[in-house]
């Protein structure tokens, strides 16, 4: 091949690729404005823990999760109000309150419940989000515990919403 046939192919082959360049380009800027990207992201799924106990003496952990998750209501009755309440969300303490306190406030506080039902004293606490940890602990009444009492509660509820990790 003669060097001027080389030199022409070479031309040649650099026009060809900036005219590719250059249609790609044109070709990606007439696209823009007519792709969109769409980006699904699926639920958090979440597995329910229901928790029902009975004649519960006092202090019990009620309940310690790890993860995320809804604390959907939890529910301490007894026939006493000589107990309190410890809970903490992602490591720091939301209350510590005993029930007389939980009673005062329960009108101003939204998602706490505090009063006396058919002779049962009723503390009902309603959607606590977490998304480390929760963790709840019943207590008797240090008055009662110097008396010498044990404090018992009847009933027990707990319903959590726990996040579950899934894989897509």
């Amino acid at each position: 091949m003669r060097p001027e046939d080389l030199l022409s192919l070479a031309f040649q082959i650099v026009a060809a690729e900036e005219g590719a360049r250059q249609s790609s380009e044109s070709l990606a800027e007439a696209l823009a404005g007519k792709l969109s990207v769409q980006v699904q992201v699926a639920p958090s799924a979440t597995r329910t823990r229901r928790l029902f106990l009975r004649d519960v003496e006092l202090p019990r952990v009620i309940a310690d999760v790890r993860g995320g998750g809804r604390v959907k209501e939890l529910i301490l009755k007894s026939k006493t109000k000589a107990f309190g309440l410890y809970v903490e969300v992602d490591g720091e303490a939301l209350y510590n309150d005993d029930f007389s306190w939980f009673s005062s406030v329960s009108q101003e506080m939204e998602g706490v419940d505090a009063f006396e039902e058919d002779g049962a004293y009723v503390l009902r606490l309603s959607d606590i989000s977490f998304t480390e940890s929760f963790k709840a602990t019943a207590w008797p009444a240090p008055f009662a515990l110097l008396a010498g009492r044990r404090v018992r509660l009847d009933e027990i509820l707990c319903v959590i919403d726990v996040s579950v990790k899934t894989i897509s």
